[in-house]
């Protein structure tokens, strides 16, 4: 080719004796060229005045629109004849023809009910049938058309796939009414396909060994066994969707199904394994897939044509890599769309020369596999910029980058020169150093890594464009990550000293908490031994004495049952006694039981008590204790003690001191140091005492005693004469009283 710019007259490429102008016209910025150049990968870059820079690519896909003949451009069914003769069905332009040249419109469109040609079938037989989309399917024979519609048996109006087996026999696939089999001009539908009877088939497929596959929209796949067994996939067998788009078997006679979610293969009798965007599928949406018959897979999606190694498919699968080979085709290599239409079968076609025709929203795609053939060489790779944790990208020098000390995160981003197809370069990169084996990174651009270890290392990258020959010599970029300040050896000596004295000080608190754990449980036997002792002391006090008081009262009332009035007063003073009793059985089991090992229920027991107490007297009493206590636990020896000191001085208030008042008030209040005290006051309005100057009696002692075992004060103030006494008993509350 020779190519020639021009100043006004734009671009005009001599083939032969064969002169192409593009102008203006035909996309050209503008008809005045200044520059032109062509790349290593074949492109031609051409400068024009005042319309920039615009480069020029092989088409490397042919298209077939209305512009050439078609009669719609949404081409929905593919088929070709014996003669070589292929057929377009498209969506709403009925039925055309092609056989290299111009398209043009094929079609009985006067017995048809609409134009949307869904399926085609060519027979061995001379005949040619059309599913189409409302109207049921037809027959074209020797100029003869015969109609299917649901008085034949076909069991829905909309027919989407149409498939003559190695038998002879014709299968439909409806989308309102499952599959049927066409035999003697009616169809009916086989007992073993009862279970897919009213649902919608997308495609039909006849695998080797006379296996029927059916795919359905929303069902998954069904396959029909030559002995009528009948086997069905949907996602929880495998599959990537259960809305199937197309089926497909491949030269070798594994089985390939397009979905909504990627593309499943059945090999041998393993288990199907599903391909979808995790394997590098840059749109997951297939459509149709096609055997090159040279060891490529060709799929359409929605986005654009796929070309795949067979090989490549294998390695993902086996674990080998994680991500496929691909080579992405789209409208910049001559697709007229990047949707391809599915949901029809056969919607592509692998013509008898070996082109590929893949059906479009927009046109019939045709491409040449030969057309594609590898690079002849790796496009040169660059490393761009290079990141260091948080700070912004730098571009990296010739030299040895070294790492700051802190560095968490180190990122690369690369790119290659290739400018025919950018984004189907792929890349490879490793940290010499640190991995032995290439990282494959598909189309991704960028390598992150994280926590470099103390040394010397070499990033590499290697790039391949399509399917070509991987760069023989990577960029690379050599860098150090030096060791932190606390692994120099003045920093290891200093943690070796301080870890001794670590250990030296956590050994000694170990020691310390272990004598303070043995304090406390020596105290705490200590005091279960006082509880026990004091427990033991009430029982043989209170209750010992009750009791042989009793004994002897009962004693003198049997000696004495001859005379009532005398045996009567005794037992009226075993009755009291054994009230007594009762009482402080109920004040000892009170105080051991560990529930009650509070201030609320201190206060609640000793105003139930006083109640009690004073409830058959003629003497008035009055209880002052606050609605609300802190919220503070008492021992049971504190709670125990408490209790008795203000048993004895409500005892006295009552049999003493001629009283005809007697007033309990609690009250908390914090003194000059913070600590909350509990302050417990007994005063009546009774005659007084005056203090024994040779010691206070054993009723007053006991109080005294009982307090300052408890850590408080018993304080006593009375007068001689009618001024009445006040007890009043004063402690700390615990530190965590609240």
């Amino acid at each position: 080719d020779v190519w020639i710019g021009t100043s006004d007259s734009g671009l005009a490429r001599l083939r032969g004796h064969e002169l192409l102008h593009i102008t203006t016209d035909d996309g050209l910025p503008s008809n005045c060229v200044r520059a032109l150049r062509q790349d290593r990968e074949g492109n031609v870059w051409v400068g024009t005045a005042g319309g920039g820079l615009t480069r020029l690519r092989p088409r490397r896909v042919a298209a077939l629109t209305t512009r050439d003949g078609l009669s719609h451009n949404g081409i929905m069914a593919l088929a070709q004849d014996a003669e070589g003769t292929v057929w377009i069905g498209t969506d709403g332009g009925g039925l055309n023809r092609w056989n290299g040249g111009k398209a043009e419109p094929r079609a009985p469109s006067y017995v048809l009910e609409n134009q949307t040609i869904s399926s085609l079938a060519p027979r061995r037989d001379g005949s040619f049938w059309l599913g189409t989309s409302g109207g049921g399917a037809f027959r074209l024979r020797d100029d003869k058309v015969e109609h299917f519609s649901a008085a034949q048996g076909m069991p829905g109006g909309i027919v989407t796939a149409l498939c003559e087996d190695s038998r002879d026999r014709l299968w439909a696939g409806t989308q309102d009414g499952g599959p049927a089999l066409e035999a003697d001009g009616a169809f009916t539908r086989p007992a073993a396909l009862a279970s897919l009877a009213g649902l919608p088939v997308t495609c039909i497929l006849e695998a080797p060994a006379e296996r029927l596959w059916f795919g359905t929209n929303g069902k998954g796949v069904a396959r029909l066994e030559a002995d009528g067994r009948l086997t069905r996939w949907t996602r929880s067998e495998g599959l990537a969707s259960d809305f199937i788009r197309t089926l497909r078997a491949d030269c070798t006679g594994v089985v390939w199904a397009g979905s909504n979610s990627g593309l499943t293969r059945w090999k041998g009798a393993s288990r199907p394994f599903s391909f979808t965007k995790s394997h590098g599928l840059p749109n997951a949406v297939v459509s149709q897939i096609l055997d090159d018959g040279s060891g490529h897979l060709w799929i359409g999606t929605n986005g654009g044509v796929l070309r795949i190694p067979l090989t490549s498919f294998d390695d993902v699968e086996t674990g080998k890599t994680g991500r496929l080979e691909i080579l992405a085709l789209g409208t910049e290599d001559g697709l007229p769309s990047l949707e391809c239409t599915g949901g029809y079968h056969p919607a592509g076609l692998r013509m008898t020369d070996g082109r590929l025709c893949f059906g479009t929203v927009a046109g019939l795609a045709i491409i040449r596999p030969s057309d594609f053939t590898a690079p002849r060489e790796a496009p040169p790779v660059v490393i761009e910029t290079v990141t260091l944790g948080s700070s912004p990208p730098r571009t990296p020098g010739a030299g040895l980058l070294l790492l700051p000390p802190d560095t968490s995160r180190l990122a690369f981003d690369f790119t290659a020169l290739a400018f025919g197809a950018p984004d189907g370069v792929r890349f490879r990169y490793r940290m010499a150093g640190l991995e032995e084996a290439w990282v494959g990174a598909g189309t991704e651009r960028t390598a992150t890594y994280t926590r470099l270890a103390p040394g010397d290392y070499r990033f590499e990258v290697i790039a391949s464009s399509g399917d070509g020959p991987w760069s023989a010599a990577p960029a690379s970029l050599a860098l150090r990550a030096p060791a932190p300040w606390w692994r120099s050896p003045w920093a290891l000596a200093a943690g070796v000293l301080l870890s001794a004295a670590a250990v030296a000080g956590i050994a000694r608190a170990v020691t310390r908490r272990r004598l303070q754990r043995s304090l406390r449980e020596v105290e705490r036997q200590f005091a279960l031994e006082r509880e026990r002792s004091r427990i033991a002391r009430d029982i043989h006090d209170d209750l010992g004495a009750n009791l042989t008081q009793i004994s002897l009262l009962s004693a003198l009332g049997h000696e004495q049952r001859h005379d009532p009035a005398r045996a009567g007063k005794q037992f009226a003073a075993i009755s009291a006694t054994s009230g007594e009793l009762v009482q402080a059985m109920d004040a000892i089991v009170w105080a051991v039981n560990p529930s009650h090992d509070t201030l609320e229920s201190l206060a609640r027991y000793l105003v139930r008590f006083a109640g009690d107490f004073f409830e058959h007297t003629d003497v008035r009493l009055r209880l002052d204790v606050p609605p609300q206590l802190p919220r503070a636990d008492l021992s049971s020896e504190v709670r125990h003690n408490l209790f008795l000191a203000a048993k004895e001085a409500l005892h006295n208030a009552l049999h003493h001191a001629a009283a005809t008042e007697v007033t309990l008030r609690l009250t908390t209040s914090a003194d000059h140091a913070g600590v909350i005290r509990l302050v417990m006051e007994i005063g009546d309005d009774g005659r007084g005492f005056l203090p024994n100057p040779d010691g206070e009696g054993n009723g007053l002692g006991n109080m005294r005693h009982r307090l300052s075992e408890c850590g408080g004060t018993c304080e006593i103030r009375t007068t001689r004469g009618g001024g009445g006494t006040l007890l009043r008993f004063s402690l700390p509350l615990p530190p965590s009283a609240s």
